[in-house]
């Protein structure tokens, strides 16, 4: 579903920005964090078919004693992200 490795996830996802940045590509970005979620989020996309989203989580693990952020990278087409990031973030919400 998605890759959650904490920083190696965050850089890895940067330096793919990075070079897209610098290559002189046509792309957008977009980012979005609302009061009362437990989530935050980086995104770019070239075409439709062509999204990244860096998303950042608020998880309680049963191996922690507080709770802590964790980072997830999506990559594929608008319906994909929507998708992965609509289970990832609202489980209780996905139809079988």
């Amino acid at each position: 579903m998605a890759d959650a490795h904490g920083a190696e996830t965050i850089k890895g996802w940067l330096e793919d920005f990075a070079d897209l940045a610098r290559s002189g590509a046509d792309f957008g970005v977009g980012a979005g964090a609302h009061p009362g979620r437990d989530y935050a989020y980086l995104e770019v996309h070239r075409s439709p078919e062509d999204h990244s989203i860096l998303l950042f989580r608020v998880e309680q693990r049963e191996d922690a004693d507080r709770p802590i952020v964790q980072a997830y990278r999506m990559d594929g087409n608008a319906e994909e992200i929507t998708a992965r990031v609509r289970a990832l973030t609202h489980p209780e919400a996905e139809v079988t």
